[in-house]
């Protein structure tokens, strides 16, 4: 199962708005997507489910997205494309989309971000295989153990068969190079394979 944000957290306190005309709603609304930009870039439904949280009428609400946008402030082609740059360094193509999608982030513009983005499976293979070497540290890799338990945590972080395939074998031969001999079950990785691509097409 894949870890999903739940919006709760740091949430904002509720606004006193008495005394206070539209124009200075809309003041304090700015002031306030402006101080949560200044912290983190965010996109635009975090944006709009933060200032609605601290009671901002709606009204108040588009006029401070206008303004934060008109200076590119709020911007969530740029939020995917920095996002998917660093978090498909480190998590699975399928986790950061998911990760995206809840932060708002539409189905359309997440495609668009990763076609410009070209080839990300060479990146993929690199982040898994970065977390082969991690999760086998002092560990015997030729343990049929030791291999299934990697590949399910794989699995289990949203990679790909293929990825995570291509990644055991870079892991495998790269021990290979250093004079590590090759396991007998794993060989070219069959024996081991064809019962976890079910795991995997099931995860």
């Amino acid at each position: 199962m894949l870890y999903l944000p739940t919006g709760s957290e740091n949430k904002m306190k509720k606004r006193d708005f008495s005394g206070m005309d539209q124009r200075e709603i809309l003041l304090a609304a700015k002031k306030a997507c402006l101080n949560m930009l200044e912290r983190s870039d965010k996109t635009e439904m975090q944006l709009r489910m933060k200032l609605a949280e601290a009671g901002f009428p709606s009204s108040a609400v588009d006029g401070a997205i206008a303004y934060a946008a008109s200076f590119h402030y709020v911007d969530d082609v740029r939020f995917t494309m920095n996002y998917l740059r660093t978090g498909l360094k480190k998590k699975s193509r399928r986790r950061v989309e998911a990760e995206l999608l809840q932060k708002g982030i539409d189905r359309e513009t997440l495609e668009r971000c990763l076609e410009e983005m070209g080839d990300h499976e060479q990146c993929q293979e690199k982040t898994a295989l970065d977390l082969i070497i991690k999760r086998t540290a002092g560990k015997n890799w030729e343990d049929a153990a030791v291999r299934r338990r990697v590949m399910q945590y794989l699995a289990g972080q949203g990679f790909s068969y293929e990825i995570i395939r291509g990644a055991a074998a870079q892991y495998q031969q790269r021990l290979e190079e250093n004079g590590q001999e090759p396991s007998q079950e794993s060989g070219n990785g069959d024996g081991n394979w064809n019962g976890y691509r079910k795991f995997v097409h099931k995860s």
